[in-house]
C-alpha cells in the first residue's frame, strides 16, 4: 500500500513539474475530453498555413455533400477537402435504415462530377475492413494501401480512383 501511495506521488509532483514548466514558459497545456470546434479550426488552419507552401494550389477547398428526406433530414453524406487536385473524403455515412437504396451511389456520383469540376485527378479516402471495402471496390476505387490492426485490431483500407478531367 506504502509502495503505491509512493507512485501517485512521484506521478502527481512530476505532472505539476510538467504544468508548471509549461507555465513558466509562456504556454499552458489543455486536454478536452469533447470536440471544440473553435479549437479544431485554429488548429486546422495552423496545419493548412504550415502545409500551403508545399502545394500549387493555395487554399484548401472543403466540401459537404449529402441528401435529405422529405422532412428535410440528413439521411447521409459525404465531406472532406479539395487540395491540389485530389479530393480527400473524410467522413461518408448513409443511415442504416436508408441504406442499400442507392443513395450513397448518388453522393459519390455527385462528388466525382463536383471533383471534376474542380480540376481533380483524384478521389481519396479510407475505411476499415468492416465498412463499405465492396462498395468503393464497386465505384471503381482501388486499394492502395493497407494498415494493419490499426484501430482494435481493425485494417485501414485507403482506397484511390482516378478521374477523367472536365473538359470545357
Amino acid at each position: 500500500m506504502n509502495i503505491l501511495l509512493v507512485c501517485l506521488a512521484l506521478v502527481f509532483s512530476a505532472s505539476n513539474l510538467a504544468a508548471s514548466e509549461a507555465v513558466e514558459r509562456g504556454y499552458q497545456v489543455i486536454v478536452e475530453e469533447k470536440s471544440n470546434p473553435l479549437v479544431n479550426d485554429i488548429i486546422l488552419h495552423g496545419l493548412q498555413s504550415f502545409n500551403l507552401p508545399f502545394f500549387q494550389q493555395k487554399d484548401c477547398q472543403f466540401f459537404s455533400i449529402y441528401a435529405v428526406d422529405e422532412n428535410h433530414q440528413i439521411i447521409g453524406g459525404l465531406c472532406g477537402d479539395i487540395l491540389g487536385r485530389t479530393a480527400n473524403v473524410d467522413y461518408a455515412w448513409v443511415d442504416e435504415e436508408k441504406r442499400r437504396q442507392g443513395i450513397a451511389t448518388q453522393l459519390f456520383s455527385q462528388l466525382e462530377s463536383f471533383a471534376q469540376s474542380k480540376g481533380c485527378k483524384y478521389i481519396q479516402l479510407f475505411t476499415y475492413e468492416f465498412q463499405a471495402k465492396e462498395f468503393y471496390e464497386k465505384l471503381g476505387f482501388e486499394c492502395i494501401a493497407i494498415i494493419s490492426n490499426w484501430i482494435e485490431g481493425h485494417d485501414a483500407i485507403f482506397f484511390r480512383k482516378g478521374l477523367k478531367l472536365h473538359r470545357l
